[in-house]
């Protein structure tokens, strides 16, 4: 009876242990696991499984902050693009092959929210190192999106630098990749807020 209980308590302390290393898992690390899992059902490669299988996550993440909404955008006044930011729990990383860019993932405390996104990401990838080679040490790098496309703003000494990438850069009729002033980037915003409202106006009427 004894010899019973004492193997019954080893396989429960266990699964015990188990679990709590399977919970303790960081959000962004079950998403890369979850993204690996989900590529490996639809590969058929074997090559492109251990491919998948080397993918490991970036050493540094960066903050998220989300717009207010387009109505608020379009009314404000001021100069300074952090004051249109919320901020957010979510933080972003890229997944890497061998320093090769292969996606990203977002995450925040309480789990995964998006994984993948291969071309995407060697374009964030891309105006990250460029960015890198300006901003100083104590650099307040954050991301936010504006209909789709990645902008990262920069916080250095109340000073605000802005680079928009590819997708952003089409968007606003800005250049991609270049250092910017948030005034620019604001009306460009606005100007473009004017026109997705008056285009969506003309087709809901037309129906």
């Amino acid at each position: 009876m004894r010899k019973i209980l004492f193997t019954s308590v080893i396989v429960l302390l266990g699964i015990g242990f188990f679990a709590i290393g399977y919970a303790s898992d960081k959000p962004e690390q079950q998403a890369l696991k979850d993204y690996k899992r989900i590529q490996k059902q639809f590969e058929k490669s074997g090559s492109a499984q251990a491919s998948v299988d080397n993918l490991e996550l970036s050493n540094f993440s960066i903050p998220i902050s989300f717009t207010l909404t387009a109505e608020e955008i379009a009314s404000y006044e001021g100069r300074e693009l952090s004051d249109i930011l919320q901020p957010s729990d979510q933080w972003l990383w890229f997944m890497q092959d061998n320093g090769e860019t292969k996606g990203i993932v977002i995450a925040d405390s309480k789990g995964p929210i998006q994984m993948g996104g291969e071309n995407y990401s060697k374009d964030l990838m891309k105006l990250y190192k460029t960015i890198q080679k300006d901003v100083s040490k104590d650099k307040d790098v954050r991301y936010f999106e504006f209909q789709g496309g990645g902008i990262f703003l920069n916080v250095d000494k109340n000073k605000e630098e802005v680079w928009l990438t590819s997708r952003a850069a089409e968007l606003l009729n800005l250049s991609p990749y270049k250092k910017l002033s948030p005034e620019t980037v604001l009306e460009k915003m606005k100007e473009r807020i004017t026109i997705t409202t008056t285009e969506i106006w003309v087709n809901s009427s037309k129906q």
